[in-house]
């Protein structure tokens, strides 16, 4: 901190310095009052006699760029305040916001990052810097200082967004000043810079090329151990699509098309990345950054390409079967059964066999597209957990996996005393903290596989309740409707013995179909009864899983040694380097890596909880087991309701077949009956609509009125005497107008040869309207006891000779 610098003026404190370069210095300050915060960029007391005449026109043309642009990704230029303004010395002064979540370097040198960020974060990170690239090259501005130091991250809301600072600087500087001003960030210029070419654009691709490398795989690709004069002497060598290079333990040097395998993005995603890499990298500035387009062209596709990638669908899909990551990039045309293809030929599980659950604990929809399981990515959530956990059919059991340690650290604990350079070692470490990391992930992911498969036993648990209860529900139906029937049927055989009015054969088929739905009913009511007491064993078993204590597991024990890693990779990067040269042994981080294997082996070999996942499995299986025989159940009552109504509609025709008129031509109407009684009979009303199963049944003393069937001459002038229209109170007995008809019907006598056919056919007609009358009083009672509507359509009667 500048000693001439006031610790505070007027209403602002200067809290500390942020950074500072060969001649600038960036302070932050605090306004006493306002919860405001800027980042205040000068130059140093002292410098002014430095800087040439061009140096002092630069810093003043970067002040008026600042101003002048507007961009998210651009730290924001603000107003200089104006008790802050006294500061300024004969140069102009720079007011910034301020990023409160530091720079990237910051975040590199974190442990946990020393071989990369997380897929998100890479994702979010390469955009952010893309689009800011991409908008000050629309400004005519090129960057040239790109580097982890001048991207800084800043909280909005609960999203974190990367800018870029210090704008434009390197612009107009010449090669010594680049000397001066460049110390330490000679790594990540463009190899025509270093060597004062003729410069465009591409400059900044190199350094975008080099950065995102970084950002993925935790170090630089070129040499990073070396200077730039000497790693440049070797990448010039590189061919084309050579994307890196590293130095081995016997100091020659390896290039690679390869991303290195230590890294926290999808194979999906790497394989998109190392093509866009190729083309940031390319030695020869012409075509850097560009392709040949139809036009046999060269056209800028940089941006294009990082845009097309991050764009695309990449499904995360974890395999307990074979504990491993798998990922696919779809489309919206891309068929579940290509997938399944895509998995077979990677996890050797066959199609038939594969189970895909969603995080959510539902099946896959086999109708729908593979993208179904995408999932946009949350800028809020830097995870990148599984979209699609793929398990083998009936089995929770892990294979055999051998762990996939880093060849760095096979070779580490192969001979741990051996000492080894301290680049080399660090590599190692790093490699063996990404293995740490890797297990503890592994894990953890199996155990979310755990959470989700007991999640779908207990939806398909709860689904498989509910059909149950609907069985059980429909099978009370059921049984009202039967018993219903048989009621009606024993009052049909008891009346039709009484009067002798039907052929003994008729009255026999109705016993013997009663007595073999009987049996149906019985055997109906057994079935439901057992697969409902089969239905609360798993419910009963599924509840115990749940509270089983076994699945508290201790693999925090993997957490703790990846701590333990990550601290004693901390110690070795921070080593003094006088002490560097010193070759050192791997016996700390052997020792973690050996604890690591030892307790993963424990984990993946616990009987207790193999004994927990089998359960798992055979209750699953249960609940599969049940479905068909209670949707056969809820089928089977299905066919009985129907049958049940078929035989209640052929009992009714047997019975107005036996009422036709040639049966009732030798009968006269009833001597014995008074006036006053006839006026007692049933309502018959006439109606051009069938009965109604809408119709509702008052409970109480309202009259209710029956309903006939409509004929053509709906006039009440055209009955008998003996049945003109009434009304029947609804609280007298359906047993009278019964009693009536049996005396009416015993009571006539046979009409001689000279009777009036026209008074005998109406007649006959009264007793058929009558008959129906009494039938219906009968069902409505039996409605208002079960509240069923058992209504019957009688619209035939309307139709008459």
């Amino acid at each position: 901190m500048a000693a001439d610098e006031p610790l505070e003026v007027e209403n602002w404190v200067r809290e500390r310095v942020l950074g500072s370069g060969g001649f600038g210095q960036v302070t932050l300050w605090r306004h006493k009052t306002k919860d405001e915060m800027i980042a205040l960029k000068k130059c140093r007391t002292g410098t002014d006699a430095l800087l040439t005449e061009k140096h002092k026109e630069r810093w003043s043309k970067e002040v008026e760029i600042m101003q002048r642009l507007d961009h998210p990704n651009v730290v924001k230029a603000i107003a200089v305040p104006p008790d802050l303004a006294v500061l300024r010395s004969k140069l102009p002064l720079m007011c910034m916001e301020f990023c409160s979540k530091g720079d990237l370097r910051q975040v590199l040198n974190r442990s946990e990052n020393c071989c990369g960020l997380c897929e998100a974060e890479v994702r979010l990170l390469i955009s952010d810097v893309k689009s800011a690239v991409q908008y000050l090259h629309s400004m005519k501005i090129t960057h040239r200082d790109l580097k982890p130091e001048n991207i800084v991250l800043q909280q909005v809301k609960d999203k974190i967004v990367y800018k870029l600072i210090d704008l434009g600087y390197a612009k107009e500087l010449d090669q010594s000043s680049i000397c001066t001003s460049f110390v330490g960030t000679l790594q990540y210029l463009a190899p025509e810079l270093f060597m004062s070419k003729t410069y465009n654009y591409s400059v900044d691709y190199w350094s975008l090329g080099l950065v995102s490398h970084e950002v993925i795989t935790g170090v630089r690709p070129f040499l990073p151990n070396m200077a730039p004069v000497s790693w440049m002497t070797h990448v010039r060598e590189k061919s084309s699509d050579d994307i890196c290079a590293y130095q081995a333990q016997d100091g020659s040097i390896v290039f690679s098309k390869e991303l290195f395998h230590q890294n926290h993005i999808s194979s999906s995603l790497k394989y998109h990345m190392e093509k866009w890499l190729t083309s940031l990298l390319e030695w020869d500035a012409a075509k850097r950054g560009r392709a040949i387009n139809k036009n046999k062209e060269l056209e800028i596709v940089v941006f294009d390409m990082i845009e097309d990638i991050l764009s695309k669908k990449i499904v995360n899909i974890f395999s307990v079967p074979t504990y491993q990551h798998l990922s696919y990039e779809v489309d919206d045309s891309t068929a579940i059964s290509t997938l399944q293809l895509w998995m077979k030929r990677d996890t050797g599980v066959p199609v038939e066999q594969q189970e895909l659950l969603l995080p959510s604990g539902q099946p896959f929809d086999m109708t729908k597209e593979a993208c179904q399981c995408w999932v946009p990515p949350d800028p809020h959530n830097q995870s990148s957990k599984p979209m699609v956990y793929l398990f083998l059919h009936g089995s929770l059991a892990i294979g055999k996996v051998t762990p996939s340690i880093p060849v760095t650290v096979g070779k580490m604990m192969e001979d741990p005393r051996h000492r080894v350079e301290y680049i080399h070692q660090k590599r190692a470490w790093a490699h063996a903290v990404f293995f740490l990391r890797q297990e503890m992930e592994l894990y953890q992911t199996f155990m979310e596989a755990y959470r989700v498969k007991m999640l779908h036993i207990i939806l398909n648990n709860a689904r498989l309740n509910e059909q149950a209860q609907a069985v059980v529900s429909r099978l009370q139906q059921v049984e009202a409707q039967f018993h219903l029937f048989i009621d009606s049927l024993h009052f049909d055989e008891d009346e039709a013995k009484r009067i002798d009015f039907f052929p003994e054969h008729i009255v026999h088929s109705w016993t013997t179909v009663s007595s073999a739905l009987s049996v149906r009913m019985a055997k109906l009511k057994e079935v439901v009864s057992q697969l409902q007491s089969k239905c609360d064993v798993v419910n009963s078993r599924t509840i115990d899983l749940q509270r089983n204590t076994c699945i508290k597991r201790d693999h925090e024990v993997l957490v703790s040694l990846l701590e333990t890693g990550q601290k004693r990779y901390d110690n070795l990067r921070r080593r003094p380097k006088e002490s560097r040269q010193e070759r050192t042994d791997n016996v700390e981080m052997v020792k973690v890596v050996y604890n690591c294997l030892k307790h993963r082996d424990k984990l993946l070999n616990d009987n207790a909880f193999d004994t927990h996942l089998q359960q798992v499995v055979d209750v699953q299986a249960e609940i599969e087991q049940l479905w068909n025989p209670l949707r056969s159940s809820l089928q089977v009552m299905n066919k009985v309701q129907m049958e049940l109504r078929q035989m209640q509609l052929d009992r009714q025709r047997d019975i107005w077949v036996q009422m036709t008129p040639d049966r009732c031509n030798g009968f006269t109407r009833p001597t014995n009956v008074t006036e006053s009684r006839l006026t007692d009979q049933p309502v018959v009303i006439t109606t051009s609509k069938p009965l109604s199963t809408s119709m509702s049944v008052s409970n109480g003393e309202d009259e209710v009125p029956t309903v006939v069937p409509a004929c053509e001459h709906s006039s009440t002038e055209h009955f008998p005497s003996c049945v003109q229209p009434s009304r029947v109170p609804n609280n007298q007995s359906f047993q009278e107008p019964a009693n009536q008809l049996a005396a009416s019907l015993l009571s006539c006598s046979v009409l001689d040869s000279h009777c009036d056919a026209s008074v005998m056919i109406n007649d006959n007609i009264a007793l058929r309207y009558a008959t129906q009358d009494l039938m219906n009083e009968s069902f409505q009672h039996y409605r208002r006891v079960l509240s069923e509507d058992q209504s019957l359509d009688w619209t035939f009667l309307e139709k008459r000779d």
